[in-house]
């Protein structure tokens, strides 16, 4: 089945559910291309990742002369295609002159695009996040015929979308990451053709690495734990994280005289704010950020932490998480987690059940969710067996991987082409797919 994964950068520190989904989709044995508009910078990447980037095709660096060739070849060879798609970009992009000429750059990239997939014989586009890289997979079906869709997460239809209500309707399917997603999506184009076209996919992780330690800790490290819980956040340091609000929580914490080492992991614009909180507080002993910090190294916080929290709120700009990775995989690891009710988490977080929830913006409700469970071992035990339970029932990525082949599958039908070594799909030629793409592009 020859399916193109597209992405603004790939693979990337951020965003491994991207490229684990599509490490399980090929270990199914689906054929997948990957397609990046940027090359990562490959010191930042886990060691994991690093080998995805010499298999990606990269649209920049632009070399210029086959910009040209590509531009030209499509204007005279499809000159109705080529100068109706650009109309169309002009046409739906008039939001704000920025919005007019980003998409007009997306336009020009997306020509090189429409070259590299046509070359490989690909015959659907899958993109994570309905952003940039949606917006070139939807000028590449209207060049070429070749289908996408796109998963939707939340900062890509929250904040500041461009061409959404065109996006969901051109798209051949859409897969949500939660329910609360979906809802917003068929608010957004209220028909019953969006209806049918989505299909909601938890984003997966691999409950076997994200595990509780297999072996006892020795007892000179479980004392140290009594006297001092750690409480671990992921994420980038941005305004939808809700991290000022940690930091005040841990202020009322330390007040009140409970003993815990909060640990911040990541990076972003926020970093001198909260160093600045950390100081204006002296929190310099209970509040510590730890900067980025690769997968491999991930697992040692996990491991030593005690409660894990996000105090995500909905940002200026509508800004929001959907239901954060870092949530799933510290619940995986058997860690009770603490979060507010907001997007798609109460969806991960059943409060007093698989965890606690809070209110957004609530420091003070924080703080007493937080002091609940440092000072009761038998509730941070229950809440965090609970909280595997929960996601390898829901969000294990194998299960959800095969969901989604399950979905490609039915949405895509007979024309694509199936590797026959994970069951009995019929496996199209290459002639087949070449004269249903030839098919599409003359419906196109």
């Amino acid at each position: 089945m020859k399916i193109g994964y597209l992405a603004q950068v790939f693979p990337h520190l951020t965003m491994t559910f991207v490229y684990r989904e599509v490490l399980a989709l090929r270990a199914y044995g689906l054929e997948v291309d990957t397609f990046a508009t940027w090359r990562p910078n490959e010191a930042e990447l886990s060691q994991e990742a690093k080998a995805l980037v010499a298999s990606t095709s990269y649209i920049f660096p632009i070399r210029w002369a086959r910009f040209l060739r590509c531009h030209l070849q499509w204007l005279f060879r499809h000159p109705r295609r080529y100068v109706g798609t650009l109309l169309f970009c002009l046409r739906h992009s008039a939001s704000s002159w920025r919005n007019s000429l980003r998409t007009l750059f997306h336009f020009g990239e997306a020509i090189c695009l429409a070259d590299e997939a046509t070359r490989k014989e690909i015959d659907h586009l899958h993109v994570h996040f309905a952003l940039n890289a949606t917006t070139l997979a939807m000028i590449v079906a209207r060049l070429t015929g070749i289908t996408y869709s796109f998963t939707a997460h939340a900062n890509d239809i929250f904040a500041n979308p461009i061409l959404l209500p065109e996006k969901i309707a051109a798209a051949r399917f859409i897969v949500a990451i939660s329910g609360y997603n979906a809802d917003f999506l068929q608010r957004v184009v209220p028909d019953d053709e969006t209806r049918a076209k989505i299909e909601v996919v938890r984003c997966g992780i691999d409950v076997e690495h994200f595990s509780p330690p297999s072996e006892p800790q020795e007892e000179t490290d479980r004392e140290a734990q009594r006297e001092k819980c750690m409480i671990l956040a992921v994420g980038r340091l941005v305004e939808k994280k809700g991290y000022p609000y940690l930091i005040e929580a841990c202020k009322q914490l330390a007040d009140q005289g409970y003993a815990f080492d909060c640990r911040i992991i990541g990076d972003g614009p926020q970093a001198e704010q909260l160093a600045q909180l950390i100081k204006e507080n002296n929190l310099e002993d209970y509040v510590h950020l730890e900067g980025v910090v690769f997968q491999e190294g991930l697992k040692d916080y996990l491991t030593r932490a005690e409660i894990i929290t996000l105090p995500c709120v909905v940002a200026q700009d509508q800004d929001m998480d959907g239901i954060p990775n870092s949530l799933m995989e510290g619940m995986a690891m058997g860690i009770p987690a603490v979060s507010t009710s907001i997007s798609g988490i109460p969806e991960l977080i059943e409060d007093n059940h698989t965890g606690l929830l809070v209110p957004p913006n609530d420091a003070t409700a924080l703080a007493n969710a937080l002091a609940r469970l440092l000072s009761d071992h038998d509730l941070r035990d229950r809440l965090g067996k609970s909280g595997r339970e929960k996601v390898m029932a829901e969000y294990e990525i194998q299960k959800n991987t095969r969901q989604l082949l399950n979905i490609f599958r039915a949405r895509l039908g007979p024309e694509l082409a199936y590797n026959s070594r994970q069951g009995s799909t019929p496996v199209a030629t290459q002639d087949n797919r070449q004269d249903n793409r030839r098919k599409a592009i003359h419906a196109a």
